[in-house]
């Protein structure tokens, strides 16, 4: 399985680097590379294969997908939406198999909304907000994992966040109601004040791949005394797996 990372660099466009596990460990540029899509300055990226998000210099929010029934198999489009100046993103699956995806975005006006993507049309639901507003370009991430007792069908999603007293929040949906929270728990304490924030989410890959449970994967990640800290989802909590080794 080749492994493919969008980043951006200097002149403000994106730039694919790939990994495939029988070439060589330094990587090759991608395919998208060559379309030298513009992005704003401040742009922050967020991907979950095949889809990633970018704000354009308008602050307009882009999508840009892997999807080979388009021509050279890349498709970008606006989703018409505009976020806040140099603000993160997120996407994470909403359905098994990819069937509907959830975009995170924080709007101008700070608050942190909601859309859904219907993978097989392209469909975008109208954006919701939380009932939070998040400081200014304040940190996010989202992970999903598949909800116990639901016969590996429905997902729980959680939002981790950080406010403007430096806490680590998170805002979940784990039934058929709406959003809960937010609440800190104990492993975010002590998180550094402007911390980034990254979570993961098993892969999954339409009806090939289905999330599984129990992952061992529902993970996230921020900085505690310059340290980088990692936190796990167990049931309902919230645990400190340890500080990651970053050292050659």
């Amino acid at each position: 399985m080749i492994e493919s990372f969008p980043k951006l660099i200097v002149v403000d466009h994106l730039n694919e680097w790939s990994w495939d596990p029988s070439a060589s460990t330094l990587g090759n540029s991608g395919t998208l590379t060559p379309y030298a899509i513009p992005t704003g300055s401040d742009s922050h990226l967020a991907s979950y294969w095949p889809f990633i998000l970018y704000q354009d210099a308008g602050m307009g929010v882009h999508e840009v997908v892997y999807d080979c029934r388009f021509p050279n198999c890349w498709f970008n489009r606006t989703l018409n939406e505009t976020a806040y100046d140099g603000a993160d993103f997120a996407i994470v699956p909403a359905l098994q198999n990819l069937a509907e995806m959830n975009i995170l975005y924080q709007e101008g006006d700070q608050k942190l909304m909601s859309m859904g993507r219907n993978s097989t049309t392209g469909d975008l639901t109208a954006a919701s907000a939380f009932s939070i507003n998040l400081p200014a370009a304040a940190s996010f991430a989202a992970l999903t994992v598949v909800r116990p007792s639901s016969d590996n069908t429905a997902l729980n999603t959680y939002v981790l966040y950080q406010d403007s007293a430096g806490t680590i929040q998170v805002v979940w949906n784990d039934d058929a109601s709406s959003w809960k929270g937010p609440a800190t728990f104990p492993a975010f304490n002590d998180a550094d004040n402007g911390t980034s924030i990254a979570c993961l989410t098993q892969a999954s890959f339409f009806t090939d791949t289905p999330l599984q449970p129990n992952s061992p994967l529902s993970r996230c990640y921020f900085q505690v005394k310059g340290a980088l800290r990692e936190v796990s989802l167990n049931g309902s909590d919230w645990e400190v797996v340890g500080d990651v080794n970053a050292g050659p």
